[in-house]
């Protein structure tokens, strides 16, 4: 099971990661460990917590009300929490995360950039349709690839 992936966006990179504890089933976090924004002075910043993490054109945190339902299709009654800028790309390594937002203009970079279409891929399989915590969104408007190709790569 994925325990953690990294997702960069034109202004930052993220860490998200699932971890079981006596105290609950699955948390997920994502912390920002880069970031572009004149602003942030530390190089660590706390992006919050919540049960189920959305990972699709952006990554957003959220809890639903019934935890039978746990994936955004499911079900519109969510408690909200943190989100990102859209989604460049997603990698298995920080190494590999960290020189794609090093080594690119974010003016050129893309919302789900063809460049990293494989490494995006290999997060999204490893993912797949049953984590306990992580949930790939197919909404047409916010996933990272059209449904029917979400499909037959999670198949």
């Amino acid at each position: 099971m994925l325990k953690y992936f990294w997702a960069v966006t034109r202004n930052s990179v993220f860490l998200a990661f699932y971890n079981k504890t006596e105290e609950a089933d699955y948390v997920s976090h994502f912390t920002e460990i880069r970031s572009r924004k004149k602003n942030l002075k530390a190089e660590r910043s706390e992006g919050g917590q919540a049960p189920m993490l959305s990972v699709g054109g952006w990554l957003q945190l959220y809890s639903p009300r019934n935890i039978k339902e746990k994936s955004l299709a499911d079900s519109l009654q969510v408690d909200w929490r943190n989100g990102t800028d859209d989604v460049v790309a997603l990698f298995l390594t920080e190494e590999e995360a960290v020189a794609c937002w090093h080594e690119n203009d974010p003016l050129q970079m893309k919302p789900c950039d063809p460049r990293w279409h494989r490494q995006t891929k290999e997060v999204l399989a490893r993912i797949s349709n049953d984590h306990p915590c992580f949930h790939i969104t197919t909404w047409s408007f916010a996933a990272l690839f059209p449904k029917a190709e979400l499909q037959i790569l999670l198949a």
